[in-house]
């Protein structure tokens, strides 16, 4: 997977290591919509000039994870309810295939890679280290479309990911059910039909985990609209 290289003081960062460390930010949700990115702040915080933080925002505009509001600033984005069920419905779309393609090639040594990174998953959740979890769970989706080697279907999940990352920080239910989503079990037995070949139970499998994950969400249409003045006063 790709190392993003943390800012340090003794160099200027360029606009692709902005991008590459916000981006990052906004995947472990260390970043949440709505927060006003502040060219000063992040010209001090990357040691950059103000051209290249802004050709950094103007890239994140571009892939939807940031909002450029004129004369006001860059603002991380706040996926609508209509967008949020439209990317969930690409990646099931888009994950569908990647499982049906990896199953006719799968070999032990990308089972090999795939259950390594389980275990790192595993890891990071007994421990404790929620950022490293949640970015841990999301790159397992894009080793999937890496090891298809579905490289155009890969660079559009990537993006998917991520504002999936976006949409779960703003949508996602104070209080879970017991026994909810434990995503190491889905993803082992997603490993397990790849494994057997069996592309169409992979696909179904992967079609039931992003439900999952979407069913924690609260995403109608209603919780759009905020707090409703005749609900705190009837």
């Amino acid at each position: 997977m790709k190392q993003y290289d943390q800012p340090t003081s003794k160099k200027r960062s360029s606009a692709d290591e902005i991008y590459d460390n916000v981006v990052l930010a906004i995947f472990e949700r260390k970043l949440s919509p709505g927060v006003l990115l502040k060219e000063e702040e992040m010209c001090e915080v990357f040691n950059a000039r103000r051209a290249t933080v802004r050709t950094a925002l103007q890239r994140l505009a571009s892939k939807k994870l940031v909002d450029i509001v004129p004369n006001s600033g860059a603002y991380v984005a706040k996926p609508n309810i209509k967008e949020s069920k439209e990317i969930f419905e690409a990646r099931r779309l888009i994950e569908r295939t990647i499982v049906i393609e990896l199953a006719k090639s799968f070999t032990s040594e990308k089972e090999k890679v795939l259950q390594q990174h389980v275990c790192e998953e595993c890891h990071a959740e007994k421990i404790g280290e929620n950022s490293l979890s949640i970015r841990l769970s999301g790159e397992f989706h894009l080793l999937l479309g890496e090891l298809s080697e579905k490289t155009v279907l890969t660079e559009a999940l990537s993006e998917f990911i991520f504002r999936t990352s976006l949409i779960i920080s703003m949508y996602k239910k104070k209080t879970l059910p017991a026994g909810s989503l434990k995503l190491q079990c889905h993803h082992e037995k997603l490993i397990d039909a790849i494994k057997s070949g069996d592309g169409e139970k992979a696909a179904k499998l992967m079609d039931e985990h992003l439900l999952a994950i979407e069913s924690q969400l609260m995403l109608d249409s209603d919780s759009e609209d905020g707090v409703k003045l005749h609900d705190i006063f009837s």
